[in-house]
């Protein structure tokens, strides 16, 4: 019992110690406020490099980028915050105001807007979940299968059955699909931001075509690689080669 009572007080004051220090995040915090910026960043930086990473970190850590005028090291934090939480306002916003200030030409293209609301539609659930519904389509359509052998339809009429099968065998292939498609995004989702200016290439080599300059803080995705290069797609569809030295992957 004594030793039971002696271990309870050594974890209480143990905890209150832990309570009572701020957290590195906290200390961050307080350097950003005080317009110590460059040290709030390497306070930040180790945080990230531990992998206690977060939305607010990342959102924090590019404020402070901001303020020292390294715009496009706070658009890659900022994407970095929306990569984690797509719902981060602030992160939203302020990537804008960097976008404004940058004055960068970019002409965003959209996709066709059926290819926009399909993709709505499988990002809207995990991966797993289109599984599980898909499974369930195909168990049902194994089942009013074998239902129509074993009874010989004797309950249902053929103009009705067909049209069930093929509504069972729709909903198992489009479920399948989405989920194969949200996993699949997961996979080859591989998005970077410009650092250093540099002409997008024709090739994956220096001497290749120049296709388009490339400024700092545009938006890049990753699509191949080869021979040390990047095969990448800018925002205006433009598609060509790009060195990895000349951006940094969100």
């Amino acid at each position: 019992m004594l030793f039971r009572r002696l271990a309870l007080l050594l974890s209480l004051f143990i905890a209150s110690i832990a309570h009572g220090q701020p957290s590195d995040f906290a200390v961050a915090n307080g350097l950003a406020d005080q317009s110590q910026h460059q040290n709030a960043i390497e306070l930040y930086r180790q945080i990230e490099f531990s992998g206690n990473v977060s939305a607010e970190l990342f959102y924090n850590l590019a404020n402070s980028y901001v303020a020292l005028d390294s715009f496009a090291l706070a658009i890659l934090y900022y994407e970095k915050a929306l990569k984690i939480n797509p719902g981060h306002a602030a992160s939203t916003n302020n990537l804008q105001i960097v976008h404004n200030l940058l004055q960068l030409d970019i002409i965003d293209i959209p996709d066709f807007i059926l290819f926009r609301k399909w993709r709505a539609i499988y990002m809207a659930l995990p991966a797993n979940a289109w599984a599980v519904i898909s499974l369930l389509f195909l168990v049902l359509l194994a089942s009013f299968l074998y239902y129509l052998w074993f009874y010989r339809g004797r309950h249902v009429k053929r103009r009705i059955s067909i049209p069930i099968v093929l509504l069972l065998l729709m909903g198992f292939m489009t479920f399948a699909w989405a989920g194969w498609q949200r996993k699949n995004s997961l996979i080859h989702s591989r998005e970077g931001i410009v650092m250093v200016s540099s002409f997008l290439k024709s090739g994956p080599d220096p001497r290749s075509n120049d296709v388009k300059l490339l400024k700092p803080g545009y938006k890049i995705f990753i699509i191949d690689q080869l021979e040390g290069w990047h095969k990448v797609r800018t925002e205006d569809r433009e598609v060509g080669w790009f060195h990895p030295d000349h951006f940094e992957e969100i």
